[in-house]
């Protein structure tokens, strides 16, 4: 296969804090060289996905909260107030997609009896189902300016990657071990999502045309990430570790191997509209898989 070509973006967040004032700053290992002034914002919690707004002024999450057995959705804002609920009584919360660009929209995916269900937060948080067509989705992926929603599904002859519009759905890839996440880089040329397969783990790259497949990682690694502003994709694994810890990988190299961004312990990496502020869950606060936020530091 050939290489990916150097990943650009013109997803601009419209506002970034100067400094971050939400929750409290935390340690960082002195080997985490890409975090810079680090931050948590949950005490407590199980986090799950995780989604930054466009103007980074809230980030999205999926979390059980201390009390509570089952996962919801909720909004955490960087700056000033409280976390608030935005997913429904009763709903049992199990992914999340969300745009990079204004208009913000939020999708939400529910576990339900006959499968999972894809919800979207209308712009008067007001949640209403949306439609994949044929396909029966497990989870899903907006494109970063929200025109394109992509997941990773079956239908009654497929199971891999598909591409919905108006209702309708075509299969991308074929992928019948595609594992239920999914990413689409920031300039809207590429999807990636892991794999398992007969016990074998990988995380695989396509173009959102379903051309160029390859495998990017294998032998482990979850919850994929473009990290926008760079050539690289941010995975958890626990390949080599006793617990889930946040590698990086470069895209644009066939012999580029994984760089380890945490030692304390992370997951579920995701990134702003420019790749300035990273976040991920993490459990080395002792109190739970909390929310950490930190500035990403290039070049090191």
């Amino acid at each position: 296969m050939g290489l990916l070509p150097t990943a650009t973006t013109t997803a601009e967040p419209e506002w970034l804090p100067f400094a971050i004032r939400s929750g409290s700053a935390a340690p960082a290992d002195e080997r985490e060289g890409h975090l810079a002034e680090l931050r948590r914002l949950t005490e407590g919690w199980t986090v799950d996905r995780i989604a930054f707004s466009p103007d980074a002024r809230e980030i999205a999450v999926v979390a059980v909260t201390p009390g509570s057995s089952t996962p919801a959705l909720f909004l955490v804002p960087l700056g000033s107030g409280a976390p608030r609920r935005a997913s429904r009584d009763g709903e049992r919360v199990v992914g999340l997609t969300a745009s990079a660009s204004s208009p913000w929209r939020v999708v939400y995916a529910v576990d339900e009896p006959e499968g999972t269900v894809l919800v979207e937060l209308g712009t008067n948080g007001e949640p209403r189902p949306l439609a994949t067509g044929d396909v029966k989705p497990r989870a899903a992926a907006l494109s970063p300016d929200g025109a394109a929603l992509y997941v990773v599904g079956e239908t009654e002859n497929d199971r891999g990657v598909f591409s919905t519009s108006e209702g309708k759905s075509r299969l991308l890839v074929a992928d019948k071990g595609a594992q239920p996440f999914l990413a689409v880089s920031a300039d809207k040329s590429y999807l990636a999502w892991p794999s398992e397969e007969g016990g074998k783990r990988r995380i695989v790259v396509a173009s959102v045309e379903g051309r160029g497949v390859r495998s990017v990682v294998t032998g482990g690694g979850a919850a994929p990430a473009f990290l926008a502003g760079t050539q690289h994709l941010l995975f958890a694994s626990d390949a080599d570790v006793a617990r889930k810890e946040i590698y990086a990988i470069d895209l644009t190299s066939a012999e580029a191997r994984p760089q380890r961004v945490t030692f304390s312990q992370g997951e579920h990496p995701t990134a702003t509209a420019d790749g300035a502020l990273v976040a991920f869950a993490s459990s080395r606060g002792g109190s739970g898989r909390d929310l950490y936020v930190a500035r990403w530091v290039d070049g090191r």
